[in-house]
């Protein structure tokens, strides 16, 4: 017997299992089978996968066929082409399979069908070898050198299973009992692996593997478009600048170490001017500069720069008078760059770099009026916090609807006026079926349980942005540690903070939540009650924040704000804590903590901050949540009053 998955109607994943019973034609049973398929080369790799148990040197590999799976069929096993139709498998890295499958099914025709209804969650990358187990199933490879299909491990089916769990129960649907992970051999065994040491990769996955890690671009590099953007911007709150022309490029220990020539010219040194650089002159040459993490990633100005005679035209018109030699694609990147850095560990660690493309009249330009705009003096926090402050995309280019997706959600984040968004700047209206999740997922009464769901959904399913759980524990750790009795959140949006900051609050202490979306508020209320919560420890207030602000003294009766957390708007940032400093609700020692400061990014908060003198802070660095392509960071603030 085997299983028809099938596709409700409006529904986006399998539903399962409807038995029948194999369809067999005359022909089919006598069929013969067909000759050795597959390519040598994939047949030697897979069998390299076998793993010896002792110190056998016998290998006596257990074959599973549908029938040691608990599927019935009479029909003799063959090798047959994968069908182009068979669209699941497409590119699995070898092209012919066994018939019946694994899971009893007896045509080419019924494979293809059957495994159409997986195709969405292996869109939805739950897990990295979601395609390959299920393929090992609906196309197992196939080996002359053996006589029946190759299944796949145990713990490939485990992997996979405990990766897309969630992403199937977030739809209604369990793991199936045709996938039972108990039916299938340990590693001991003949049988297909779950991705792991290189040596269990083919070739083709590590070379994809390579191809991601050189396609993200460095946190430091700047495309050409936004470059002299880059340095204006930053060049102030950097402590080192420089000019420079690269004598040698290095990988040592996964950094790259870039030398300068000593035709170089410092512009920024140890947070002043370049007057601070006397004597240091021509000792650029024997100074590197350390791109991190370099080997890994790409420098858009650095990779593309050729050498000599790549860029003869370029040279000539930027630098004219000068000789040409070399060999092509030897050497250092010819051509100028920019650079900003600071100290880290002993190490000028560069913070910004960016290849100068236009003339050489055009850089002597742009340099004056860097020089010219007066820089004030960097204190000891602005120096270990001098980075952009807006985040940077590092997009595998590899995958064309990866790319697609962030520019889509960076375009979003960057529309503050956004009618669905509101005001809430970040975050898209949470779905009903996330709050439905949540609500059916998670135990009442149990805070921790009904973040572990909204993770579930937001990392899995859709994304919906809040602090997410990495940047939450650092927030835990901050309300631990200040035990404040008054707080005040800014942004409760769907609940996510607000739960989290209630639970961590010591006893008697209250937390006042600002939402101005009434559907956010009402879906927030809903989570607040479900984790236990009452009015005493949580008030929710549905107002902009810059209407309740001036009237949480008369209002509210408050006379001290211990703890602020800002997660709502991002251009209100600024004008909200200065409408805070101005309320008198904050005492010296007051902590303030602003998510999202670096993507979409809160520029004017941060200078203010700077400027204001009114703060000892810092930035917490942090991917933003639920992604790994996106740099963020959570500012830190305690308030010092005024001086």
């Amino acid at each position: 017997m085997c299983y028809v998955c099938t596709l409700h109607p409006g529904a986006q994943f399998p539903v399962y299992p409807t038995p029948i019973e194999p369809r067999q034609t005359e022909e089919q049973l006598r069929r013969p089978p067909s000759s050795p398929c597959g390519s040598t080369n994939m047949s030697v790799l897979l069998l390299g996968l076998v793993v010896l148990c002792g110190a056998s040197d016998t290998v006596v590999p257990v074959q599973l066929g549908p029938q040691s799976l608990g599927f019935s069929s009479s029909v003799r096993s063959v090798c047959k082409p994968i069908p182009s139709t068979l669209s699941l498998c497409h590119g699995i890295g070898y092209r012919h399979m066994r018939v019946p499958n694994l899971l009893g099914h007896d045509s080419l025709r019924e494979a293809q069908q059957q495994s159409a209804a997986w195709l969405p969650l292996v869109s939805k990358l739950c897990h990295r070898d979601t395609k390959k187990f299920l393929c090992s199933l609906f196309a197992p490879v196939c080996l002359p050198e053996l006589a029946g299909p190759v299944s796949p491990c145990r713990a490939l089916c485990e992997a996979v299973r405990d990766g897309c769990v969630p992403v199937m129960s977030a739809f209604g649907f369990p793991w199936p009992e045709m996938f039972n992970c108990s039916r299938f051999p340990r590693a001991t065994e003949l049988c297909i692996p779950a991705t792991g040491e290189r040596e269990g990769r083919t070739e083709e996955e590590v070379k994809h593997e390579q191809t991601l890690k050189g396609s993200v671009i460095c946190e430091a590099c700047s495309l050409a478009a936004e470059g002299e953007t880059d340095i204006q911007e930053n060049f102030c709150h950097s402590p080192y600048a420089f000019k420079m022309r690269l004598g040698s490029v290095s990988t040592v220990g996964g950094d790259r170490q870039l030398v300068p020539t000593a035709r170089s010219r410092i512009l920024r040194w140890a947070g002043g001017g370049a007057e601070r650089a006397e004597g240091i002159g021509g000792a650029m040459a024997h100074n590197a500069l350390w791109l991190q993490e370099g080997g890994t990633c790409t420098c858009p100005g650095l990779d593309s720069a050729g050498t000599n005679q790549d860029l003869q035209v370029e040279e000539e018109q930027m630098d004219k008078g000068q000789a040409k030699g070399g060999k092509e694609g030897n050497g250092p990147p010819n051509g100028l760059f920019l650079a900003l850095a600071q100290a880290e560990e002993g190490r000028l660690v560069l913070t910004r770099l960016v290849r100068w493309t236009r003339g050489d009249k055009e850089l002597k330009k742009f340099i004056r009026a860097l020089l010219k705009h007066p820089c004030p003096e960097l204190h000891t926090g602005e120096r270990e916090s001098s980075r952009k402050t807006r985040g940077l995309l590092t997009m595998p280019r590899s995958s064309l609807l990866t790319s697609l997706q962030l520019l889509r959600f960076h375009k979003l984040v960057r529309n503050q006026d956004g009618v669905s968004c509101h005001r809430s700047g970040l975050h898209p209206p949470p779905t009903d079926t996330a709050h439905q999740y949540v609500l059916t997922h998670a135990i009442p009464g149990d805070p921790e349980s009904i973040l572990d769901a909204f993770d579930a959904w937001c990392s899995k399913v859709e994304f919906i942005s809040n602090i997410g759980p990495k940047k939450g524990k650092v927030l835990d750790r901050l309300l631990m540690n200040q035990s404040p009795l008054t707080v005040l959140e800014l942004g409760a949006h769907c609940g996510y903070s607000t739960v989290r900051i209630a639970r961590a609050l010591p006893l008697g202490a209250r937390l006042y939540s600002i939402e101005m979306d009434q559907r956010n508020a009402t879906i927030a209320e809903k989570i607040v009650r479900l984790a236990g919560f009452d009015d005493d420890t949580v008030e929710l207030i549905v107002n902009p924040s810059d209407e309740v602000i001036p009237r949480l003294r008369s209002d509210y009766g408050l006379e001290r704000l211990d703890f602020v957390f800002m997660d709502h708007w991002k251009k209100s940032y600024c004008p909200d804590l200065q409408m805070l400093e101005g309320s008198g609700l904050l005492g010296k020692g007051s902590m303030i903590v602003a998510d999202n400061v670096l993507f979409p990014g809160a520029p004017k908060f941060l200078r203010h901050i700077r400027k204001s003198g009114l703060y000892e802070w810092k930035i917490h660095r942090a991917m933003l949540e639920y992604s790994k392509g996106i740099r963020d960071g959570m500012a830190e603030l305690v308030y010092q009053g005024i001086k």
